[in-house]
Formats: C-alpha cells, structure tokens, sequence
C-alpha cells in the first residue's frame, strides 16, 4: 500500500506558485459558501431572539391588494381564487386582482367567474412585466401582496403575514413555502428548499434578507416601485430594492403557502438553471449594483447568492489542477466519486447535476436566452 501511495505522489508534478493559490482561494470559496457562511448566520442568530408578533399593535385593518400573476393557469386559477376568498383576512379590506400575461387559455373567463377583478397583456412579458404592469391598479390599497396562480394558501397566511408587517420598522415581509408532496420532501429538492428556508430566516434575524418567496410576499405600498421589466428573479430585487429605501425585510414562518405539484428531475434542473440564470442577470442589470449597495445587505447577497454561483466553477478549478498535475490522483479520485454515487446514498450523487446548474446559466445568459418569460406550471424561479 505504501508502495503505491509514493508512486501516486511521485507522479504528482509541482504546480506554479499562482496556481496553487488558486486552488486554494477556490478550497476555501466552496467551504464558505456551504458550510461557513450557514454556520455563521445559525450561531449568530442564536443570539437574537425572534420578534414576537403582538397583534394588539394592529390597530387598523390595511386595505390589501393581492397580486396573482397568471400565464395559461386554467388549471389552477379557480382553486387559487377559491383559496383566497376562504381566507380569514377581512374580505372587505382584502382586493383579489388577477393579472393574465398572454393568456391563450381560459384563465381569463374562469377567474372572472370567481368574481375578481382582471387585468389582460395582449402579450405574454413574464412576472416582472406583469407585476409592473398592475401598479397603476393598486388604488388606495396599503399592501400589496404577491403570489403565483398555483400555490394555496393556510388559512391564516394572510393574516398573520399582515400582522407581521405592521410591526414597528417593517416593510416587507415574506411567507413560507412548503412543499406539499411527500416524494419531494424527501428529495433533493426538498432538503435544499428546507435548508435554504432557514437560511433567510436566519437573515431575517440579523436583518440580512436577500430575497422573498415570491409565491408568499408582501410589503407596504409606499415602499412598491416596480421591478424592471424582464428580470427572471422578482422577489430578489424586492427584497434589495425595499432594503435599499430603508425598510426592513422580514420573514414570518406562520405565514405558510403549499405547493402540490410534483418535480421531474428535468422539470427541476431546468427551473435549477432557470434561477441561476436569473442571479447571472441581476449582476448585469443597470441599476442593480447602487441598490445592493445602498441595501446594506452587499456581503450577504455575496456569501449567499454570488457564492452558490460560484462553486462549481471553484470546482473546475479544483479538478483541473489535479488532472494536470497528477493523472494518478484524478483517477483515484474519479474512482471513489463513481463509487460514492453507486454505493453511497442518493440524495448525494442526485444533488450533482444541480450543483453544476449555474454554469449552463451563465451560458443561458452568454446566449442572450435570460428573460422574464416564465410557466408556473412547468418551472418555478423561487425555490
């Protein structure tokens, strides 16, 4: 064994110095991003106790306006409206209005049997288009809450995501999505999302919040300025935008929306592409960069969002410098790898592929194929 192990080392060439700083930087960018920068925010968010929401400081009812964005959502849209009018929130101070974007469906004459008031794009643009669009129908709403033609609602989501709102210093606050599917909780999929739901409570917590869940949202109407029409992800640049006036974003776990679709494991890297694809965007949108910076959430957004999109090129990095300078090691430890996913358990070699998604997006965004342009039904940014 030792015999071998010297002869692996011996064919091991010495890199040049600058590669190996290289390495290094990638080494220590994938174990930040990870495993550090999580760690960081659940020990730092022990140290400050969530706020309690008193509901004895509501002392109005805020008229709400709820958004749902809807492109060919036939199937849906009925529940969807159903699911709204059941809520506790008071139906007089609560507007339901139903934005259809290049509809070729029904979904138009089924949300108007709902008794909801209808907003028709000739043309289908995407949910950023589409929210922009329905800033001139807010009227004298307070609130405008946001959500997607396919997720349903607790009972009490809205309400309790009102309550959390109207605390002092608010001004957005985002909701929870659960996914209701039993094979997905246990998936991948399900185990990321549940991660990633406890990272931005963790922000919340040290009022670093990067984003929202963009089927469950709102915030106060004097903070709502739009978005750019063609973004992909509309709930980040809420969040940063809210932030960027001053406002503070937060996260409110009882305010729970469920999703119960079911996820092929192409559905879910084209939608893995798809998000990534969107952060890509963000960076070389005009406008993006003063307002991450005026949002103070600069150093967050980078260990959390840049850091994800950087990994698997931290990883190239990594295999490459092994490939070159030492074939013996590379193939050690392309071996262990093909061992690890036929033996080892499978939620590990499943996560791979979309470990690597954010470098087909990135060649999405090189190919001029990034727009706002979405199917609900079919993929879904916000997870």
């Amino acid at each position: 064994m030792f015999s071998v192990w010297h002869s692996v080392c011996s064919a091991i060439n010495a890199p040049p110095e600058w590669l190996i700083v290289l390495s290094v930087c990638a080494l220590l960018q994938i174990i930040t991003t990870v495993w550090g920068y999580p760690w960081f925010l659940s020990r730092q968010a022990l140290r400050y106790a969530p706020p309690k929401l008193d509901s004895a400081t509501v002392a109005s009812i805020p008229k709400i306006c709820v958004l749902v964005a809807a492109h060919n959502e036939a199937q849906y849209i009925q529940r969807r409206i159903q699911n709204l009018h059941n809520q506790s929130y008071p139906a007089d101070a609560m507007r339901v209005v139903v934005i259809c974007d290049g509809c070729t469906d029904n979904t138009e004459e089924l949300a108007r049997l709902e008794g909801v008031e209808v907003i028709i794009l000739p043309e289908h643009h995407g949910k950023s288009y589409t929210l922009q669009a329905a800033t001139d129908h807010l009227y004298d709403s307070e609130v405008v809450v946001l959500t997607d033609a396919c997720p349903l609602f607790a009972p009490d989501a809205i309400h309790n995501l009102i309550t959390a709102l109207m605390q002092p210093g608010v001004a957005a606050v985002s909701g929870v999505l659960q996914l209701s599917s039993p094979s997905l909780q246990t998936s991948p999929v399900g185990k990321y999302w549940h991660a990633e739901t406890a990272l931005r409570t963790y922000q919340a917590v040290l009022n670093g919040t990067t984003g929202c869940t963009g089927p469950i949202c709102a915030c106060w109407r004097r903070y709502w300025r739009g978005m750019p029409s063609g973004i992909v992800l509309d709930d980040v640049w809420l969040a940063l935008d809210v932030a960027a006036q001053g406002g503070r974003v937060t996260v409110c776990p009882t305010a729970v929306a469920y999703d119960d679709r079911e996820y092929s494991p192409r559905q879910e890297w084209q939608r893995k592409v798809r998000t990534s694809a969107g952060n890509w965007q963000l960076i070389f949108t005009p406008g993006f960069w003063p307002m991450l910076l005026r949002s103070g959430k600069f150093w967050h957004w980078f260990l959390h969002k840049w850091g994800r999109l950087m990994v698997p090129f931290s990883m190239l990095i990594l295999g490459l410098t092994v490939i070159v300078f030492s074939w013996p090691l590379a193939v050690a430890l392309m071996f262990a790898l093909l061992l690890a996913i036929r033996f080892g358990k499978a939620r590990y070699s499943q996560m791979l592929p979309y470990v690597m998604a954010p470098i087909a997006g990135f060649a999405m965004l090189l190919a001029g194929r990034v727009d706002g342009r979405w199917t609900s039904s079919r993929s879904d940014a916000t997870l």
